[in-house]
């Protein structure tokens, strides 16, 4: 409790945490955003369900708009997403998101 309190009465910038869904509602993932130290960045975490769904076109163009939108609104430069080694198929749908 200690600590939720302590957040809202000392917000560090932004956070967004937003499911990610389809058109119907149907939940996809999960997209995590958070204030980086550096000026101007942000970490981020995803998290997709289904390997149909990180390699389906459409779900790959939402998750980049979201990014960008996010970016736009709180002057970011660069979105670090940490993925392991070993998350192959999370290194693919960054890749194709436009992630390098």
């Amino acid at each position: 409790h200690y600590d939720r309190e302590m957040d809202s009465l000392h917000p560090s910038g932004f956070d967004l945490e937003t499911m990610l869904v389809r058109k119907t509602g149907a939940p996809i993932g999960l997209l995590k955003v958070r204030p980086g130290r550096a000026p101007a960045t942000a970490s981020a975490w995803v998290y997709i369900r289904e390997l149909d769904d990180m390699a389906a076109a459409d779900v790959r163009k939402g998750f980049r708009a979201l990014l960008t939108e996010a970016a736009k609104q709180q002057g970011l430069r660069r979105i670090v997403v940490f993925a392991l080694d070993s998350e192959t198929h999370l290194h693919a749908f960054l890749e194709a998101a436009g992630f390098v």
